[in-house]
């Protein structure tokens, strides 16, 4: 994508608590850092058990070491036994690999999924829930998804 914006466009299931992010754009290493940090700190506040981040739409601007990073940001302040789904379209698959191993190995369920719908499908799941049972998420946004500088 030629695109130096990344938009993100946020929904929630409320109950049982499934966060869903996707993003679309330039997506680079100091904008998931941040996003990361974002999420944490929602998720410390409660009333969250499930993240789904759609990568499919977005190209990954960083290398896959350095998603160790994004991993520690998670790994030390997302609660434990927060399940959560990555998106990702096929050339994104080393990214993936890195992310969900180190995740999983900090205590965290971690999965990579191709299509959104299984990852939502398998988020519910672990949370003992039917995806099927809740329509559509909510969306945060409205009309007018976050729009994040790409250097913000």
């Amino acid at each position: 994508m030629t695109n130096s914006q990344l938009t993100v466009d946020r929904y929630v299931f409320l109950p049982p608590g499934v966060f869903i992010a996707r993003l679309t754009g330039q997506n680079r290493f100091n904008i998931s850092m941040r996003n990361a940090e974002r999420l944490c700190e929602r998720f410390q506040q409660g009333g969250l058990g499930g993240l789904v981040i759609d990568y499919s739409g977005c190209d990954l601007g960083h290398q896959p070491h350095e998603f160790r990073h994004v991993a520690q940001v998670f790994e030390e302040n997302m609660p434990k036994g927060t399940k959560m789904a990555y998106v990702y379209r096929d050339s994104q698959l080393g990214h993936i690999l890195v992310i969900t191993r180190l995740l999983n190995a900090a205590g965290l369920k971690v999965r990579g999924f191709t299509e959104p719908r299984a990852a939502e499908d398998w988020v519910f799941e672990e949370m003992g829930e039917n995806r099927a049972d809740y329509g559509d998420p909510r969306c945060l946004d409205g009309d007018a998804p976050e729009q994040l500088a790409p250097d913000a």
